[in-house]
């Protein structure tokens, strides 16, 4: 039978892979600050309800200091893509 238990440990192990991905991205300048969150979030849903209350309030004082740092981020290249493609549609756009 799936449990809770099941979907945490796939759940982590889905942004477990996404921190390691993250990490190897080299056209992201923010991407040890990416693979730290993602890994924080692995740790939290893998080994959440071993580490205790304390630890796991330490990761989201991580979580949020990462973002508040403006440690993560997109990679640079589409964001490019993204002002590119918001001027096409602003020009065919009515006044």
């Amino acid at each position: 039978m799936i449990t809770l238990a099941w979907i945490y440990t796939l759940a982590g192990a889905m942004f477990a892979a996404f921190a390691t991905l993250g990490l190897s991205d080299r056209s992201n300048p923010k991407r040890l600050g990416n693979a730290a969150l993602w890994g924080l979030m692995a740790i939290s849903l893998l080994v959440g309800d071993r580490i205790g209350d304390v630890a796991n309030g330490v990761l989201v004082l991580g979580l949020a200091g990462l973002g508040g740092f403006n440690l993560i981020g997109r990679r640079r290249r589409d964001l490019i893509w993204r002002r590119r493609m918001s001027r096409r549609r602003s020009v065919g756009a009515i006044s």
